[in-house]
């Protein structure tokens, strides 16, 4: 996970010195200033987000905290999948607003602005909906706009960029939007180095130097030999930005500090990927488009007033499901809505309901509450969303609820497995 192998690179790097000259340690916005004094309009200046301009403003989550609660966090993450380390830092940082890190890195991207130096940053954020938060991409965008920080100036012409020239991780791809590159977790197997190459080639944009503020050391040594291999041409200077671990946080004590990260656990547990075998499901159907709700509510209210799910045999659980499937091509286009619920056999079918049997898949599992508003939000979010989706049968489960209470509903999204 990115604090794990920050916390150790940071305690392991305290004594060394730099191996690879064009790398350099800073703890202050004046020395990071240092090597971008020379800077022109031919030339690139590149920052890292979470733990260089900002972190969570929850103390917790700053790095004098992670430090001293390492142990922790670190127990905490034991057994954790590298995807499961990625989801956990996003929701660390995306669970609540952002602060500045140090508010000179505002004098300093303005000074760079003012000399029409082109800026970027390059997140590790996972990309996609996360945590009731539709979009990763808008989120980080609207909370550095929101601190004063705005990169869009320097490729005004790009708006948007979805890099899917690259395998998916998470079945999601790296995405580029308004001056911010976010790479998809710390785990991608593309590096930060490769993207921004990658980006600088589909912009058509040849820097004759780039200067890369980054908190992990991994991060400027990948990207510093992968420039060396592919872009010789271009003068690399790696700076090492260590000046979170000494910022003046409120100490947060043991007890809080543990739950917190049980908060976090939770958190996660709510975005997950499954397997799940074929199944095989009845009820009634209707043939529509997310362009034609009206014909989905007509189907619901027949679901309803004819107790459609007392009439199906052979139930397998008591969960009501809502299968999206038969696409035509995507969500865009026209497909089968049947409402019903999975059995055990497929027998003595009532006149009129139709069968269905999907594929085993891997599952995107999206946990909402079975109020319109909030389901309808959540398709938002997956419509907008890059995940790498089969279209083999996609559907909703209506939990049983408690008397007098709002159903809970999961959304489960078929994915091509990695």
């Amino acid at each position: 996970m990115m604090i794990n192998y920050i916390l150790l690179l940071v305690l392991f790097l305290m004594g060394r010195e730099h191996v690879f000259s064009e790398i350099q340690q800073t703890k202050t916005v004046s020395e990071v200033a240092s090597y971008m004094k020379e800077l022109c309009c031919d030339d690139l200046a590149v920052f890292d987000v979470d733990m260089v301009l900002t972190h969570p403003e929850n103390p917790a989550f700053q790095m004098p905290n992670l430090l001293r609660h390492v142990k922790i966090y670190k127990k905490a993450m034991e057994g954790s999948t590298p995807l499961e380390k990625d989801i956990a830092v996003s929701l660390m940082i995306s669970r609540g607003p952002s602060s500045l890190v140090d508010k000179e890195f505002l004098t300093l991207l303005s000074h760079l602005r003012e000399n029409r130096v082109k800026t970027l940053a390059l997140s590790s954020v996972v990309t996609g909906a996360l945590d009731g938060v539709p979009s990763m991409e808008a989120w980080r965008k609207k909370e550095l706009n929101r601190l004063g920080v705005d990169f869009s100036y320097s490729f005004p012409e790009v708006k948007e960029l979805i890099f899917n020239n690259f395998s998916p991780y998470r079945n999601h791809f790296a995405h580029y939007q308004d001056g911010v590159i976010l790479s998809n977790g710390e785990h991608n197997p593309v590096a930060k180095g490769e993207l921004l190459y990658a980006f600088l080639k589909r912009v058509g944009f040849n820097p004759k130097k780039i200067v890369f503020v980054d908190d992990r050391l991994e991060n400027l040594t990948l990207a510093e030999a992968f420039f060396r291999e592919n872009g010789p041409d271009i003068e690399y200077v790696g700076v090492h930005y260590v000046g979170a671990i000494s910022t003046s946080s409120p100490e947060v004590d043991e007890a809080a500090f543990k739950s917190e990260i049980e908060k976090l656990n939770e958190s996660w547990m709510d975005y997950r990927t499954i397997e799940m075998p074929s199944k095989t499901f009845v009820g009634i159907s209707c043939r529509t488009s997310n362009k034609n709700p009206v014909e989905i509510g007509k189907l619901w209210e027949r679901f309803n007033r004819e107790k459609i799910f007392d009439l199906i045999p052979h139930k397998a659980h008591a969960d009501v499901i809502a299968l999206y499937c038969d696409y035509e091509s995507d969500f865009t286009a026209p497909y089968t809505l049947i409402l019903g619920c999975e059995v055990k056999e497929a027998s003595s079918i009532p006149e009129g309901f139709v069968v269905k049997t999907t594929p085993a898949s891997t599952y995107v599992v999206m946990p909402t509450k079975g109020e319109f508003v909030s389901i309808f939000e959540a398709w938002q979010s997956i419509w907008r969303s890059n995940l790498n989706r089969t279209y083999t049968g996609d559907f909703e489960v209506y939990k049983p609820p408690s008397s007098g209470q709002i159903p809970d509903v999961e959304i489960l999204i078929a994915i091509k497995k990695e």
